[in-house]
């Protein structure tokens, strides 16, 4: 994982400071070397007060902070073979090899052993055929197995073009203003340059464009990579099990090759607990890590997984004291001060600052699974009184919105942490197969995530695990109701006359079904936006 940024000024004034800048904002996101390219010049350094900005003299440029995971070099950005183009890249290509193959037999030369570079290549390539950036980049990106965000600069036409995965597992940002035209993985370096952020969206390509008629840069956008909603047509449960059980053992070993340790967020519920069972099945090191208040439901829950399935588990026990001191630090990674947000954040955040202690670089984590599977308490009402049809609209609608919250959450966390989060069950071949599969088979026997739940059984997860009741994280690790407890406390300690901000974007599922229970809470909101507001944040980005 890594930090990617970019950076042109309308009125044509050096940007290689504020790039750096925004690397600065971002380098836990990438401390293992960076690189910026201005104008034809391209910098890099392991360490980024290393980073030397003499003769940097362009208004346009890319900026880029490794978190090195795959290969042993692969400082960025990086260069085609022609050098016309230049790459700013975040995340995994789990089919690099193969592309990688293919270029040099097409006469590519590498200079890293990375799977970055694969992707400037493909870019090159492509463009051969079409001569169109945007074109190259969907062309590339449908070859793409992965999980990334990245940018491309053309040193001919002086644009560039950048997408994210159709899932969109890793987030991207972009925005103007009178002054700039800029991106970044992260909101923070936007907002300090006085641009309102948007959301590149999953399967999108937003490029630069110049309007002579009015002098004038601006962004375009369009959105060619996206998802598409299988049939459902699998009817038979022991057809369904056998595909899904292919697809998801892909998902999580293509996630796990080559990695000498992983670890899981893990809460002793059954998504956390099949990821977990199916990567000791694949002989994979790993170590499960949880957080919670003592004796809460997803302590227990954890403890007694781990143990049944022989695998290490780290519990960090939680007390409202380190909430308080940490609470600004967990608003300013997530970058929300939304009720739901923070309180959700809270647990995952804990553990993951355990697999720090630990040196991991990657860990894997179970959303998902309650979209592709129907494993949220209000989806048995939305079938039983509306049917199968509906129920598949909704659940395909709560994938689309993931990108929005509940990945942006969890993967900045991680991140906060400079540690790479993975996705299985968002993996596009697991949710075409889970997505075929129909409404009696994922609510059963009053039963949600049946299918799912099934599965984990028959692979040996003991059925007390296997059929666990789902538990909210927030409400399995009690922290819903300390956490209103300690913003009380921090209410009185700070001004009352702030008018809380609406967050009024359309978020996921939890939102559109749920979210009254947080609305009852106002005075918790409102204090939270306070403090949000203190370090910076902005309530609303499209």
């Amino acid at each position: 994982m890594c930090s990617i940024t970019g950076l042109l000024d309308k009125n044509g004034e050096k940007v290689a400071s504020i790039l750096v800048q925004m690397l600065q904002q971002t380098s836990h996101r990438g401390p293992d070397g960076c690189g910026i390219y201005v104008d034809g010049l391209l910098k890099k350094a392991p360490q980024l007060e290393e980073l030397k900005t003499e003769g940097l003299k362009g208004a346009s440029g890319l900026g880029h902070s490794r978190l090195k995971i795959t290969g042993s070099a692969g400082i960025q950005p990086l260069w085609s073979c022609d050098t016309r183009f230049v790459l700013a890249f975040n995340g995994e290509i789990w089919n690099y090899k193969e592309l990688r193959g293919e270029l040099i037999r097409a006469g590519h030369v590498f200079e890293s052993d990375s799977d970055s570079e694969v992707i400037i290549h493909l870019v090159e390539e492509n463009h051969k055929k079409s001569q169109s950036l945007d074109t190259s980049l969907l062309q590339t990106c449908k070859r793409l197995d992965g999980e990334y965000a990245f940018a491309v600069f053309d040193n001919v036409t002086k644009m560039v073009a950048m997408t994210r995965d159709p899932v969109g597992i890793k987030q991207l940002y972009f925005g103007q203003n009178s002054k700039y035209l800029a991106f970044c993985s992260e909101k923070k370096p936007l907002w300090d340059i006085g641009i309102e952020p948007q959301r590149v969206r999953p399967g999108e390509i937003v490029k630069t464009s110049f309007d002579e008629s009015v002098q004038n840069f601006s962004f375009e956008k369009r959105r060619l990579n996206v998802l598409t909603k299988p049939t459902v047509d699998v009817g038979d449960e022991r057809d369904a099990l056998e595909r899904y059980k292919q697809v998801l053992f892909d998902a999580v070993k293509k996630r796990i090759d080559g990695k000498d340790s992983v670890g899981i967020i893990f809460s002793g519920g059954i998504d956390s607990v099949l990821i977990a069972k199916i990567a000791k099945i694949l002989f994979c090191d790993i170590t499960c890590y949880t957080s919670g208040f003592k004796n809460s439901s997803d302590i227990i829950a954890a403890t007694q997984s781990s143990k049944e399935l022989g695998i290490k588990l780290v519990v960090h026990e939680l007390n409202q004291g380190e909430i308080e001191s940490e609470l600004g630090n967990i608003i300013s990674a997530i970058e929300s001060s939304n009720h739901l947000q923070v309180d959700v954040a809270i647990p995952v955040f804990f553990a993951v600052k355990e697999a720090k202690k630990d040196q991991m670089r990657v860990m894997l984590t179970g959303q998902g699974a309650d979209e592709i599977f129907a494993g949220y308490d209000w989806y048995p009402k939305i079938y039983k009184e509306r049917g199968d049809d509906v129920l598949g609209d909704c659940l395909w609608n709560d994938i689309e919105n993931l990108y929005k919250d509940t990945l942006e959450r969890e993967d900045k966390i991680a991140m906060y942490h400079s540690i790479e989060l993975r996705v299985p069950y968002l993996d596009p071949q697991v949710i075409d197969v889970a997505m075929s599969i129909p409404g009696d088979l994922k609510i059963k026997n009053n039963h949600v995530k049946y299918l799912h739940r099934k599965l984990a059984q028959e692979i040996g997860v003991p059925p007390q695990l296997a059929w666990r009741k789902k538990e909210a994280a927030q409400h399995g690790s009690n922290v819903h109701d300390n956490l209103i407890t300690v913003m009380k406390k921090i209410k009185e300690s700070i001004a009352d006359d702030t008018p809380s901000p609406k967050h009024d974007e359309s978020l996921g599922s939890a939102y559109r079904y749920s979210y009254d229970r947080y609305e009852e809470n106002d005075a918790v909101q409102k204090t939270l936006d306070i403090l949000g507001e203190k370090l910076g944040l902005h309530p609303k980005t499209t």
